[in-house]
């Protein structure tokens, strides 16, 4: 990472010709990119970065230097938060099978997954990437009937009313590609009418 800390993404690099920008060899087609700091999480899945910058950072050693107390608080605070990371740790164990184990590692905290891949890196064999694969493909293939509205006999008239009136809505807010996508639903929907 280059500069103090800077985070970069490919439009904002491309537009400012920043030390994100692609180098194009003369007479070749490939674009070369080179991305120096990415800083995007777009599913929140590292929601507490204890650092955000050196702004803070500064501040707090200032703070550490000047204040004491604070330091020892801050310090109590840190090995609380160690401690308790710790015997969380402590209190999952890996199991033995495959379809546990997969059970275990999906219900893994993010900040805790690290640690238990490098705990189970021995359990991950290739019988266990097997069972995964197998697991994977049945999930995906396996039709679940109690899961959707034909087989709940919920599809009924009152249901194919409603698309209509809403199809209708649509029309009258100049709306038509929502008001086609309705009609489309309404369509297939109406092949699962339940008729009482």
């Amino acid at each position: 990472m280059t500069g103090g800390g800077t985070s970069c993404s490919y439009s904002s690099a491309r537009a400012s010709g920043g030390p994100c920008k692609s180098r194009r060899p003369v007479g070749s087609r490939r674009t070369v990119m080179r991305v120096v700091a990415v800083n995007y999480d777009p599913e929140n899945l590292f929601p507490a970065t204890p650092d955000t910058g050196i702004i803070e950072r500064r501040m707090r050693q200032k703070m550490m230097e000047k204040d004491k107390d604070f330091a020892k608080s801050m310090a109590r605070a840190n090995d609380d938060i160690r401690r308790q990371v710790l015997v969380r740790r402590e209190l999952r164990t890996p199991p033995a099978e495959h379809v546990e184990l997969i059970e275990f590692m999906l219900n893994t905290e993010a900040e805790d997954m690290e640690f238990e891949v490098a705990r189970c890196r021995p359990k991950f064999t290739p019988a266990f990437f097997k069972a995964l694969d197998s697991i994977i493909g049945s999930e995906r293939f396996n039709a679940k009937p109690d899961q959707e509205m034909a087989a709940a006999n919920e599809i009924d008239i009152a249901l194919v009313q409603l698309l209509q009136q809403n199809i209708e809505a649509a029309k009258a807010a100049e709306q038509t590609a929502a008001a086609d996508f309705m009609e489309k639903v309404k369509v297939a929907v109406s092949k699962y009418l339940v008729k009482a």
